[in-house]
């Protein structure tokens, strides 16, 4: 008995030692290739493992040890070696050791394959923005996955997770004729579109312009013309900020700049709104990224193509014709082209015109004579003007990680006027040249980080021509030559620092030049920049310096804005910067006829270089339905220029000017109809160092309101402008008070949206100035001694816009 119990100990013991050691691994390797012996553990234990056995066998591990499991004898294995273990969805995942975790990829239009700049995605409670590319680098805190959210204007949110690497590809869905997410603005805090972003930006969604006022060809200053801060009243031929000169803002398309052209009829913008992808209005205050300019500048990104299927689009109305093509080259690659040309001759607007035609007298257009004061009569002109540009786009992709493109635009337009009368007569004609050439090529490199290279070139040959006669005797004549050009290189690099740190950093050469009549001047700059993006939970802060080398000095500017997040919709905002300009426009004012704009290098001979002190503080609320935005501004402004022409003698006058004001925007939305106002009002001094000190003063007003209704696919919008106090000071003579006249113009139109097959069209009615309220723009002034022999003045002006119906059609195939 004794026996059987002492036998029956031993089977139970043996037994359980054999189960304890069923799940034990032994291992006893020497110098092993690390890749192998995961495979032989994979092989025995078993496990699901997943590793880059190129990366590892680089490894050679020694081991004699016995272990519990597989797990175990992995983590023993790699613990003194620069790799990670962890477990994602039952896989042991054993990837490099990295400081920071980093994702990066590109965010895209699902439909089009287009990338979409400047895209929003929300992370930790924290907003990170992709790059003009749409290239987007994220920090990850663990090497498992995390949860984003990714978000562009116009397009619906997509919310993702995703683990470290580089490659990844977003897509979003364009909420296309929804109209529920087209408008606009970058001052939306928490849930919306501001986290991040500095104060005085504003990013457009040009989709919505398509419903708006207009007929289509000015789609893209049509919105900027509603934004607070932009001078609408007068309607400037180029883009005024916060009371900037001309010349002082700027618009910069893939890169170059746009010059503004003569500008007479504002019908038509700068830019085909075809080969637009997005608009940011940096009114002031931004980062050290962009340099030679000290007023607001308008940067517009073109399209890069549909590269799944040809597309084409025309649009027709009965004041201009725009053509459009995008066609994909291969697999990686689009071209894309368009025209726009106008037709104002083909037909008498006034026609049209149910408040009558101004009046006629003798002269090559229409015109009215009035006599609105003492020593003055108005004379009412139309000029003969004409337009086109064309754009020709090539982009696409060399790789998975690194893209390019190439973009030209060239724009004509002519202006011409003339009229007689018993004792005088005046011709006038203006020639405008413009083209522009930009290329670039992004790389993303595996770290995450980011690099690129662009070129620029812009150039404007203007020709002008003015013969004045009184009393049958030449009183004035002058021709004006006048070339700009401005060409650059730029390479930055991006990278990310720690998980809150995305740094870029930046080197370029520019050379300015200009001709005018004789006279030629020409100057290169080289400049550096480096700008810190910090991101916390509920602070942003942007730290950046540029410098600019420019005629054997240095010109350092710092820069710097913060973002903190009061509530999830609530935020403060501030920005500060120091910013010159180095080519630009300067006014020459004659003692007998309109002054005139020439470009100019600065910073040689009398034309100093422009500096410029931005300060800005903003508040921010955002819900659902509601956004409302404040913003109170200060520029200081050092190194304007103006030369005075009498007679024979030319000189030079050197000036400062400051402003201060306050922007407020209101927005109301709800299922896709929206109401919304602007409110600017500011206070400007000018002053000039002359014999006698000249100190002007203004305080400029404006009052925009706009609706849109929503019952797709009918589309109903009105738009109104009213501003007064807006002074074009040009010395002391008879031009001195330009610009002083209230400005109101009020704006309705109606829209019809539908598809036939695969085919899209547009058709609508748009009235422009529908009160045909006179918004003179002067021509010129001219002396008219009457019968008695008082002295008299003729004032010859024209309107950019008197009461304007259109009518369209747009295709898209």
């Amino acid at each position: 008995m004794r026996f059987l119990f002492k036998a029956a100990i031993t089977v139970f013991l043996v037994s359980l030692s054999t189960f304890c050691n069923a799940g034990e691994l032994r291992l006893r390797y020497s110098k092993y290739p690390l890749s192998d012996l995961l495979i032989i553990i994979r092989d025995q234990a078993p496990l699901s493992l997943s590793f880059n056995q190129g990366e590892l066998s680089r490894y050679k591990v020694t081991v004699d040890s016995t272990f519990t499991d597989g797990l175990s004898a992995i983590r023993y294995l790699v613990k003194e070696l620069p790799l990670n273990v962890n477990i994602v969805n039952g896989v042991i995942v054993i990837s490099p050791k990295v400081d920071a975790y980093i994702i990066g990829g590109i965010i895209s239009d699902k439909e089009s394959g287009e990338r979409l700049p400047f895209a929003n995605i929300l992370f930790d409670n924290r907003v990170y923005i992709s790059d003009e590319n749409g290239y987007f680098r994220l920090p990850a805190k663990h090497s498992e996955g995390l949860r984003y959210s990714f978000r562009y204007l116009g397009y619906r949110q997509v919310d993702t997770t995703l683990s470290p690497g580089t490659g990844r590809i977003i897509f979003l869905k364009s909420t296309r004729l929804e109209i529920k997410e087209l408008l606009f603005e970058d001052y939306e805090t928490g849930k919306a579109l501001q986290i991040g972003d500095v104060s005085g930006v504003i990013r457009i969604n040009h989709a919505i312009a398509q419903y708006l006022p207009g007929n289509g060809d000015n789609s893209v200053f049509n919105l900027l013309r509603l934004m607070p801060g932009i001078r609408a009243t007068g309607e400037p031929s180029g883009l005024s900020v916060w009371g900037s000169r001309p010349g002082e803002s700027s618009v910069v398309f893939d890169g170059s700049r746009l010059f503004s052209m003569s500008g007479f009829n504002e019908q038509i913008s700068s830019i085909n709104p075809y080969m637009v992808k997005e608009i940011r209005l940096m009114k002031g205050g931004y980062g050290p990224q962009y340099g030679n300019q000290t007023g607001g500048i308008a940067e517009i990104v073109g399209i890069n193509g549909n590269r799944t299927k040809p597309e084409f689009k025309l649009n027709l109305n009965n004041l201009t014709a725009n053509l459009f093509g995008s066609v994909p080259v291969g697999k990686r690659a689009t071209v894309s082209a368009a025209y726009r040309q106008t037709y104002y001759d083909l037909y008498d607007v006034n026609v049209l015109n149910p408040y009558g035609k101004r009046g006629e007298i003798q002269t090559s257009g229409n015109g009215n004579s009035s006599n609105p004061g003492n020593n003055q009569e108005s004379i009412y002109i139309t000029p003969d003007y004409n337009f086109r540009d064309a754009n020709l786009k090539l982009s696409g992709d060399l790789s998975d990680n690194s893209r390019y493109y190439i973009s030209l635009y060239g724009a004509s337009d002519k202006f011409k006027y003339s009229i007689s009368g018993e004792e005088f007569s005046l011709d006038a004609f203006e020639l405008n040249n413009q083209i522009s050439a930009s290329a670039g090529f992004d790389k993303n490199w595996k770290d995450g980080s980011s690099s690129g290279i662009n070129f620029k070139y812009s150039a404007l040959d203007n020709n002008s021509s003015k013969a004045v006669r009184l009393n049958k005797e030449n009183y004035y004549t002058i021709d004006t030559d006048n070339i700009g050009t401005e060409t650059g290189v730029k390479i930055r690099h991006s990278f990310t620092v720690l998980s809150i740190n995305n740094i870029e950093a930046g080197i370029g050469a520019d050379n300015f030049s200009d001709v005018f009549n004789d006279s030629t001047s020409k100057e290169n700059k080289f400049n550096f920049y480096i700008n810190d993006n910090i991101n916390l939970r509920k602070l942003s802060l942007h730290l950046g310096l540029r410098g600019d080398v420019y005629n054997q000095k240095l010109y350092l500017q710092p820069r710097f804005s913060l973002k903190y997040n009061l509530l999830e919709n609530l935020s403060l905002g501030a920005s500060w910067g120091i910013y010159n300009q180095f080519f630009g426009k300067v006014p020459i004012i004659y003692d007998k006829i309109a002054p005139a704009l020439i470009w100019k290098v600065l910073g040689k001979e009398n034309y100093p270089v422009m500096n410029s002190i931005h300060s800005i503080i903003s508040f921010s609320y955002s819900s659902k339905e509601w956004l409302i935005s404040l913003e109170g501004f200060n520029k200081n402004n050092k190194g304007l220029t103006q030369i005075i022409r009498s007679g024979n003698t030319t000189a030079v006058e050197n000036g400062q000017s400051d402003i201060a004001g306050a922007d407020l925007f209101l927005k109301w939305e709800k299922k896709g109809s929206q109401v919304f106002g602007a409110f600017s009002l500011a206070k400007m001094t000018e002053t000039y160092d002359t014999k006698l000190e000249r100190t002007r003063s203004s305080n400029p007003l404006e009052i925009k309101l706009g609706a849109l209704l929503n019952l797709n696919p009918f589309f109903f919008s009105a738009s109104f402008v009213y501003g007064s106090g807006y002074l074009n000071s040009f010395g002391i003579g008879r031009y001195s008070n330009l610009g002083g006249e209230v400005y109101s113009r009020f704006d309705v139109s109606a829209t019809y949206s539908f598809k036939i097959k695969k085919s899209k069209f547009r058709t609508g009615l748009s009235v422009l100035n529908v009160f045909n309220t006179s918004n003179a723009k002067t021509l010129d002034i001219l002396p008219s001694p009457n019968k008695a022999g008082q002295n008299m003045f003729l004032n010859l002006y024209s309107e950019s816009i008197p009461f304007t119906p259109t009518l369209y059609l747009e295709i898209d195939l």
